[in-house]
This record gives structure tokens, sequence and C-alpha cells, in this order.
């Protein structure tokens, strides 16, 4: 009985960590001209990392309509601290035929990619990473994202797979630099 249940729990924490193998999630911050300024962005990559073609599920928040596979930012702040935010759009997919589409077929090694606003405002709180607050800024020492309710059907065991939650690698935060780039905002 007692070898039952370890390897039970085995397997269980065997299916945890699977999802997290099959694909990888990376976020990095974008400086086109090498510095930060209002060219800047954050982009987060999803990569399946798996043998096998997978349909993964869009993710975006405020239109009313359940949502599965959003973004939380998550900050390490410069006390050792840890601070989650709210939803946030996540991966949005788009067909040049139909437009939006709320699924995406990801082939083995296929990447998709999104870009997100350094920023998050009041109006526009369902995209973007840090607050216009200074002093919120001042106390992040890194930032991630956590791509929650993520959502895969593979496409040979047509195995669907829901309600996971992938994180991605840390991304330091120059207080600084984002912090003046804030201020030039603020001024026009």
């Amino acid at each position: 009985m007692k070898w039952i249940l370890i390897v039970l729990a085995f397997a269980g924490l065997g299916t945890k960590s699977l999802t997290q193998d099959r694909f990888s999630l990376k976020l990095e911050l974008v400086k086109p001209t090498g510095k930060i300024d209002s060219t800047s962005y954050f982009q987060c990559t999803l990569t399946n990392q798996s043998d096998t073609a997978v349909v993964i599920h869009a993710g975006e928040v405020g239109t009313g309509m359940p949502v599965s596979s959003f973004f939380r930012y998550e900050y390490e702040h410069t006390d050792g601290s840890k601070q989650t935010g709210g939803p946030s759009n996540g991966f949005v997919f788009f067909d040049e035929q139909h437009g939006r589409v709320p699924v995406s077929l990801l082939r083995p090694g296929e990447s998709v990619k999104t870009k997100i606003p350094i920023f998050f405002t009041v109006f526009d709180f369902c995209s973007g990473v840090l607050p216009y607050n200074e002093e919120m800024i001042r106390s992040v020492k890194r930032v991630r994202v956590r791509l929650e309710k993520f959502e895969y059907m593979n496409q040979v065991t047509v195995e669907f797979v829901e309600n996971k939650t992938l994180l991605s690698n840390w991304v330091e935060v120059d207080a600084d630099a984002v912090i003046a780039l804030l201020r030039k905002r603020l001024k026009k």
C-alpha cells in the first residue's frame, strides 16, 4: 500500500513538471537602441519543446468572455519580498483571413511571441508590466511572467491539458532608466 502511494505521489509531481518541460516561457526586455527608451518593450516567447504539435489557447482579459491562458507579472522587490499582479492579456493570436482567433497550432520547436508594453495604466490595465508609479518601480529588482490557466491539446494523443502555470525566467529591472522613461512620458 505504501508503494502505491509513493508511486501516485511521484506521478502527480511528474505531471506538474511535465508541462514546464514541454514548453519554455522566456521573458526579455527588448531595447532596439541599446538603452531603455520609448522604443523598448518586453517580449514573451512560448516555445513548444515537445516532439508533437499542440493547439494552444489565447488569453485576453477584460473582454467579459471566459478567459483561459493569461499573464500575471511577478515582482521581486529589493527587500527580497515578492508580489504578483492581477491578470493581464496573454498571447493573442491573429489569422490573416479571420482576424483574431482563439487557438493556435504550435508545431514541434515552433514559438509564439508577444510584445508587452513596459507600462500599464488605469485605463489599460490588461497590458503592460510596470505601473506609472515611481515608488513601485524603484522597489522592483526583477520581474518574471506567469502564464496561468494555460491550456493545450496534444495533436497526437488527443490529450487535453488545462489549468497549468508556466513560469518565465527573471529579468532584472534598471529602476533609474525605467523611471527616466516614465518621467519623459509624463511630460508629454
